[in-house]
């Protein structure tokens, strides 16, 4: 066994919960001779960011809108944005989904659904980056939004206004679209 704090490693750092490291002495932890490998593993080929977006639509009278942002800092600063943003290492793709939807717009309790995958090279400027897109539809009485977070605004505009967003986001969107266009009832 292990004592990973007597090395000065943060469990919280090894990809394991606490439920599955027993406990050798007040505050410190073991690992079985199994786990180190797996602690201590590093792959050593480049790793891509992981990051999540959500497109959220509503329908008012006969506008579809969508839920965009202001981006607060680069890249793209001050152009328009889905929410979205990266994946703590302990993290659901669903809860962070759902957490940066909260944290940029404070919309909550939103049904969202896995869209996609997007990973073209380049997407990113900061680096090597896989968003995951997530999708929700929410009624037209949802209204009360504000930005938080690294969102200098948020806001529903017209999807027909919707164009030139931040990173791939304009592709994202149209996948938004086709997923909506295959909904029953179409929204």
């Amino acid at each position: 066994m292990l004592d990973v704090c007597a090395l000065g490693i943060d469990p919280k750092c090894t990809g394991l919960d606490d439920s599955a490291l027993p406990r050798a002495m007040p505050g410190g932890y073991t690992v079985p001779l199994e786990r180190q490998y797996l602690m201590g593993y590093t792959y050593k080929y480049p790793r891509p960011m992981v990051t999540v977006d959500a497109v959220v639509f509503r329908r008012v009278k006969d506008d579809l809108e969508l839920l965009v942002i202001r981006r607060k800092n680069p890249p793209y600063q001050g152009s328009l944005a889905l929410p979205g943003g990266f994946v703590d290492m302990h993290e659901d793709l669903r809860d962070a989904a759902c957490r940066e939807l909260y944290e940029e717009t404070g919309l909550n309790d939103v049904m969202l659904e896995q869209l996609a995958a997007f990973g073209t090279p380049g997407r990113d400027p900061r680096g090597r980056n896989i968003a995951i897109a997530y999708v929700g539809v929410v009624g037209s009485s949802c209204a009360n939004i504000q930005s938080g977070d690294d969102a200098a605004a948020a806001y529903w505009m017209p999807v027909t206004q919707c164009s030139d967003l931040a990173f791939d986001h304009d592709h994202i969107l149209a996948a938004g679209l086709r997923w909506l266009e295959r909904r029953p009832g179409g929204d």
